[in-house]
């Protein structure tokens, strides 16, 4: 109907093996791929021997960084921030806060009145805010995910267990740990409703050095009473967007 000739667009389905014909074949001169940091490595390797161009959009952690002069009021805004979205599914959402010390206390006061508006279930009920995990396996993974930070020493403040009642479908709830940015938690995509709350000290360098350790830079953003400070700090974040 849009008038694209034939042969032009074609959709092949299959697995593995698809992908690693289209993604090695001499014929193919191009690849765009939007997935996993791991599907991403084999398709970049792949495509070497023929020097394919390559488009890439992979995982993400991307952090919101909150300055020292936001208001209290503010950090008790943040709540589960935007982990609840698409239960948490989405790769360019901001997975890892960085809050200075001295706002902790206002941010558990707001998470702790943000938690009874947040209702997990079908998401064809308009009063759902979050529906379920994609699959079981995913479902698992983030439970896996939860425990190891638990074992690495974080602190669960909200969340970090399947909803009571509802037994049908892959739910989870939306989960906040307290951690250091070295641990699982904080440095892995997780792919699904945890929060990562990394308190440093408020200083813009140390901001930046935080937003900046990680293996991911899809996106990330930037919370400031300064508009100008704010953008000195996000020039310095290595991300996408």
């Amino acid at each position: 109907e849009a008038g694209i000739p034939k042969g032009g667009l074609n959709v092949i389905t299959g697995h593995a093996e698809v992908g690693d014909e289209l993604t090695s074949s001499p014929l193919v001169d191009m690849v765009a791929f939007t997935g996993s940091t791991a599907t991403g490595r084999r398709i970049m390797a792949n495509g070497a021997p023929t020097m394919k161009r390559l488009q890439l959009e992979l995982g993400g952690k991307s952090a919101q960084v909150v300055l020292d002069d936001v208001s209290e009021d503010f950090a008790r805004s943040i709540g589960f921030g935007q982990v609840t979205t698409h239960c948490g599914q989405g790769c360019v959402l901001q997975t890892r806060l960085l809050l200075p010390e001295h706002l902790l206390d206002a941010y558990r006061e707001g998470l702790a009145a943000a938690v009874p508006s947040i209702k997990v279930g079908d998401p064809r009920d308009p009063s759902t805010v979050m529906g379920p995990l994609i699959r079981e396996q995913q479902r698992a993974r983030v439970e896996g995910y939860v425990q190891s930070g638990l074992d690495e020493g974080a602190e669960l403040v909200t969340g970090g267990k399947r909803p009571e009642g509802l037994d049908k479908g892959f739910f989870y709830e939306p989960t906040v740990l307290i951690g250091t940015n070295d641990m699982r938690i904080a440095q892995e995509e997780i792919f699904g409703p945890v929060l990562t709350v990394v308190p440093y000290s408020g200083k813009d360098e140390d901001a930046s050095r935080l937003a900046n350790d990680s293996i991911y830079g899809l996106g990330g953003g930037v919370n400031a009473a300064s508009t100008a400070r704010a953008f000195n700090v996000a020039r310095q974040t290595r991300a996408g967007s």
